[in-house]
């Protein structure tokens, strides 16, 4: 299985089955990342295809770059 990240607002309708997800990939030996971000509301990071994001939605893009730069990086050490 690929490692995955699995990003989630707080106040995400789905919050629950987020974390039930994560937990069944944790279980089954795979690799994952749960990152729940403070006060967010479903969808919050959609806001990046329209052009400029949301303030809220740049710390996530960060995220998103790191944790797919050390994929890259793991991946050459293999």
């Amino acid at each position: 299985m690929s490692p995955l990240l699995v990003v989630v607002g707080s106040k995400e309708v789905l919050l629950g089955d987020a974390r039930r997800f994560a937990e069944a990939v944790s279980d089954a030996a795979g690799t994952v990342n749960l990152d729940i971000y403070d006060g967010r509301p479903h969808a919050f990071h959609v806001s990046v295809l329209g052009g400029e994001p949301l303030p809220s939605a740049v710390p996530l893009l960060r995220r998103v770059t790191e944790w797919s730069s050390s994929l890259a990086v793991r991946e050459h050490a293999i």
